[in-house]
């Protein structure tokens, strides 16, 4: 899905986080119920962190990391009846940390985006924070990368 919005934006000049964050939440619109639906300010503030973050450099090195919106007190509400042993897990920090760039760019060392995932929500206020990590999103991108014939199950 995400990939498809990012191509249409490709095509317009001069596109935006913030045309981003419309695309995506019209389109969230579409598959959620409203209620789970994040305000555009929170869908905003993530892509100008992510946008901005791309531009971090952490030990010489250009910053790559993979995050997943993901509500901390439902991380996983349809659980499958039988669970695979290669399905995606979620640990939790012990405490949050705010979703800033400099966050983003220290953490990113200890997230290969090839393996794992930044688990990422927003409080009351519309304050992004990082509450933990998803293990096993190596699955998802074997199949991005054509390694795989099948698909994995995502959060």
């Amino acid at each position: 899905m995400l990939n498809c919005l990012l191509l249409y934006l490709s095509k317009l000049e001069n596109s935006r986080p913030q045309d981003l964050a419309i695309l995506v939440q019209n389109k969230l619109k579409l598959t959620i119920s409203a209620l789970q639906v994040p305000e555009l300010t929170v869908l905003e503030n993530l892509f100008d962190c992510l946008y901005f973050s791309s531009m971090c450099k952490e030990e010489s090195e250009l910053i790559k990391v993979t995050v997943t919106f993901i509500d901390p007190a439902n991380p996983d509400p349809n659980p499958p009846k039988y669970k695979v042993p290669e399905r995606w897990s979620c640990v939790a920090f012990e405490k949050q940390i705010p979703l800033v760039s400099k966050s983003l760019a220290k953490l990113s060392k200890a997230a290969d985006p090839s393996s794992s995932s930044l688990a990422v929500y927003y409080d009351q206020s519309g304050n992004l924070f990082i509450w933990g990590m998803i293990d096993q999103a190596m699955h998802y991108q074997n199949f991005l990368n054509y390694e795989s014939d099948t698909d994995s199950e995502q959060p």
